[in-house]
């Protein structure tokens, strides 16, 4: 018995999204053909997806013992089933699928699939001492066929993949924008975020689905020269608590920062952040500072013969109209001891000291202090 199952007998439909791959989990109802004397059924499974990975299919519902995949011959400049000798590659277009059970009324397959991912990404407007935050997910559909009526959700973390698919091409994207409310869950050791509603999922789209958004957080601004930089980086910090209007995962994705200027917003940098869970501090660079900037002298330096002795002096310079919170570190990367500073200092992951400090507007701050460090280390 000979049985065609095309996308039109789907009954349910969803995908999972990785950031690296994608599940279809896909529901058939079996349209039967009048029975013949075959003691075997072949479905011929179409509408499958251009690259999804052979070894990963799962039936359920027939008594399978033997899968063909059938592929088509794709050329750059059109794709026609003719000799495989001329195939500058293949893609899968069905798979034959056969058992013995002749009386089944659905099949459910699933299987993973390349050129389905997803990214997030925020959008962050910076107001005078709170920041609003609109984060999104982004799905891209490059698998060389439509899902329409799907249910969608997102896995946040990194999983392994056993295969790497090797049918992989380059295809123009057009872009859609949708909203919804977002459910999540913790699955195994991921983060899965289930978007209600059905959606078609377009091939050769990005779909944008609005994750969450979240206004009245609390952040504070610091300038953090790093490692004795002329220039400060300006660092974004809050708290991503239920108490800063927060506390909820943020999956990795990319920062584009606003302020409002008059009536309209201006761009003030881009950034990106890695998954963070709640109850932890959030921060990134949103650019560097053309008004806060640091010079370093070498007062004295004297070499002896187990150490070397430095004295040195920061000019932190801030024509700003406020008063600024900065941040400079002395790069020495071996056993040092500082006999004398003009301010505290932290010893910052690397073992360096750290000055945390605050510039008055429009004013210089001097940092002097003299260290001695072992040479046998350098």
């Amino acid at each position: 018995m000979y049985i065609k199952s095309t996308n039109l007998q789907n009954k349910d439909l969803s995908l999972t999204v990785y950031t690296n791959t994608a599940l279809v989990n896909e529901t058939r109802e079996i349209l039967k053909p009048k029975p013949d004397s075959n003691p075997y059924v072949t479905i011929e499974y179409l509408d499958i997806s251009k690259f999804l990975n052979e070894t990963s299919v799962i039936v359920l519902g027939v008594d399978d013992f033997a899968m063909i995949f059938n592929y088509i011959c794709c050329n750059a400049k059109d794709s026609n089933t003719i000799s495989c000798s001329n195939c500058e590659s293949l893609i899968p277009n069905s798979i034959l699928i056969k058992g013995t059970d002749k009386k089944l009324d659905n099949i459910k397959l699933s299987y993973l699939t390349d050129n389905i991912r997803w990214s997030s990404s925020y959008v962050i407007i910076l107001q005078e001492e709170t920041l609003e935050i609109h984060c999104w997910f982004n799905l891209v559909n490059k698998s060389g066929i439509d899902y329409n009526n799907t249910t969608l959700k997102v896995i946040a973390g990194d999983v392994n993949l056993a295969y790497k698919n090797l049918y992989l091409i380059n295809t123009p994207i057009q872009s859609t924008t949708l909203e919804s409310t977002i459910v999540d869950s913790g699955i195994i050791d991921y983060y899965i975020y289930t978007i209600p509603g059905k959606y078609s999922f377009l091939n050769n789209t990005i779909k944008r689905i609005k994750n969450f958004f979240r206004g009245g957080i609390k952040y504070t601004k610091l300038y953090d020269f790093g490692y004795d930089s002329i220039n400060a980086n300006i660092v974004i910090k809050f708290q991503n608590t239920t108490e800063n209007n927060l506390g909820i995962p943020l999956p990795s994705g990319s920062i584009n920062s606003y302020t409002k200027y008059g009536e309209n917003l201006e761009f003030v940098g881009g950034s990106s952040i890695k998954g963070i869970a709640k109850d932890r501090e959030v921060s990134f660079v949103m650019g560097k500072a053309f008004d806060v900037t640091s010079q370093r002298n070498l007062i004295n330096f004297q070499k002896y013969k187990d150490y070397m002795f430095k004295q040195v002096l920061y000019i932190i310079t801030n024509t700003k109209d406020e008063e600024i919170p900065i941040k400079i570190c002395e790069p020495i990367f071996a056993p040092w001891e500082i006999d004398y500073s003009t301010d505290k200092y932290d010893i910052d992951a690397n073992g360096n000291p750290c000055f945390n400090i605050t510039v008055g507007p429009n004013s210089k701050k001097d940092i002097l202090f003299n260290y001695k460090y072992d040479v046998k280390s350098t």
